[in-house]
């Protein structure tokens, strides 16, 4: 991740972090990942969320599948996401991730909806909203006790969003402390 620094202030001067706990479930996760908290556990992971590319493509029984950027399949997780698609100011659950298509691209659920280009596509688990970027890599623990499990997160500051793990549009708004350039 990269910071912007002016010969006038220190590079502290540009930021505000605060220290949180990773989730037991987050996996590894690199400096630069848009992180929230998630709901159950208080806890955070990394942001799941990204849009659709095209219109969602029918699959057997009540599956479909739906297209998305190259890469960004791959912050959904096989049996454990549940997500869900917004459209028109209305959200609508898609059921378990049931595949992940990194060769095409793609992520199968279980619910059929009609998905358009552009609809946001996202785990609503409390994290699909951004509470910051983490400022250093960690591996999530279910443990509190040791402080290498505390990970800083940027909150305040100048941050080129190309450096970014996981940037999508939203995230301007949801973090209106960030210039995003």
């Amino acid at each position: 991740m990269s910071y912007i620094d002016f010969k006038e202030f220190k590079a502290s001067d540009h930021y505000i972090d605060l220290a949180f706990v990773l989730d037991d479930t987050a996996g590894v996760l690199r400096k630069g990942t848009l992180v929230g908290i998630k709901t159950s556990s208080k806890k955070l992971v990394m942001t799941r969320r990204t849009h659709a590319t095209g219109p969602a493509e029918g699959g057997e029984g009540a599956k479909i599948t739906i297209p998305v950027t190259a890469g960004e399949e791959s912050r959904f997780r096989v049996g454990i996401d549940s997500v869900y698609f917004s459209h028109a100011g209305s959200e609508t659950d898609l059921g378990l991730v049931t595949e992940v298509d990194t060769e095409n691209h793609k992520i199968k659920v279980t619910n059929t909806s009609t998905i358009a280009a552009g609809d946001p596509i996202y785990v609503k688990d409390g994290s699909e909203v951004a509470i910051g970027i983490l400022d250093e890599d960690g591996e999530g623990s279910s443990t509190i006790e040791t402080t290498r499990k505390m990970k800083k997160v940027f909150m305040h500051g100048i941050v080129n969003k190309t450096s970014l793990q996981n940037y999508y549009s939203e995230v301007d708004a949801q973090l209106p402390l960030i210039k995003f350039i």
